[in-house]
């Protein structure tokens, strides 16, 4: 079957990331058949549109609105995490994850420019994406012309909260940031996910911010992508629910809107707590793998890094009232 973007697996980009476990078949979600199902089905008609442009099924002329974002903009707002143009970029041979890049100081490096930085960009897409150090970062963008509008390089709107301070310099600081890591040192063994989440994005009573604006979500896909390499550990389903609580927007959001809780486009009033993001996940896990197909959990790469995905683009989508 055609899809819109290459599915051929490169080295690091098909691990064994488990779905989380499948109850027997016989037993169906109370998302599928109480009085909140509207949010289910409203969830399901996403999925469907999602895949038909996944798939190449639909013509420019016939799209939907929320099909005309992912086509455009498939970065941005295409849910399969591991599908989207950048992504299949970064993980292949002009990007930092090949093993004997990933390991180095200017792997990781490369790593947190993307993801702090350079995600959903232009140049994400056209220009260089390895740089051996700081320097070699700033000589990049001394080369790129004055006349050139800043979000060609840096998209401070990349996430949920705008991030007016974003700017290249920051790259000194990050730099400077896995120099203290002493990062080829701190792999030589496995990490467990969350030992990594925790270096790139440190509790608030730590007092310490190694790396601005690369923020709790920016990190969280970060250690995602380092769990499809030998650095990491496969992330758990409570690894992810803890993260999906630290973040407390997009996921843990849609995780409301699927329960019933959270009938309006407004945000979130209660907080979230670890055990109620472990629960919700488990129930939109059953969701997706009742509304797609076999064929099509595989096409698309589901795991947890993808039903995390897919609960934050779901969100974005639900807000703007494109599935009404």
């Amino acid at each position: 079957m055609n899809c819109l973007f290459n599915l051929a697996k490169s080295p690091t980009s098909s691990p064994d990331i488990p779905i989380l476990p499948i109850d027997q078949p016989a037993v169906v979600s109370r998302l599928l058949v109480d009085a909140k199902s509207r949010c289910a089905d409203s969830f399901r008609v996403y999925l469907r549109q999602a895949l038909a442009v996944f798939y190449i099924q639909v013509e420019t002329q016939n799209t939907t609105p929320l099909q005309a974002e992912m086509i455009t903009y498939p970065n941005k707002f295409l849910p399969f995490r591991e599908h989207t143009p950048e992504r299949l970029r970064f993980k292949g041979p002009e990007g930092p994850y090949l093993e004997d890049r990933i390991r180095t100081l200017s792997g990781i490096f490369s790593t947190v420019i993307w993801r702090a930085l350079t995600a959903n960009t232009p140049s994400a897409m056209r220009e260089q994406i390895f740089f051996e150090d700081h320097n070699a970062w700033l000589n990049f963008v001394s080369r790129i012309p004055p006349s050139v509008n800043k979000s060609y390089l840096i998209d401070i709107c990349a996430r949920i909260t705008p991030m007016p301070g974003k700017s290249s310099e920051k790259a000194t600081d990050y730099w400077a940031s896995i120099e203290e890591l002493d990062w080829e040192a701190k792999i030589v063994r496995k990490a467990s996910f969350m030992e990594l989440y925790c270096i790139f994005h440190p509790t608030k009573n730590s007092g310490k911010r190694p790396f601005p604006f690369l923020g709790s979500i920016g990190a969280f896909h970060l250690v995602l992508d380092l769990a499809y390499t030998s650095i990491a550990d496969k992330p758990t389903v409570q690894d992810v629910a803890e993260c999906v609580t630290i973040i407390g927007r997009g996921a843990w959001n849609t995780l409301r809107v699927l329960d019933g809780d959270l009938e309006s486009n407004t945000a979130a009033t209660n907080q979230p707590t670890n055990q109620a993001s472990l629960e919700g996940l488990k129930q939109a896990e059953r969701l997706v793998c009742f509304s797609l197909t076999a064929q099509e959990l595989e096409d698309t790469s589901f795991n947890l890094p993808t039903l995390e995905h897919l609960l934050c683009k779901f969100k974005g989508a639900w807000s703007k009232k494109m599935l009404v």
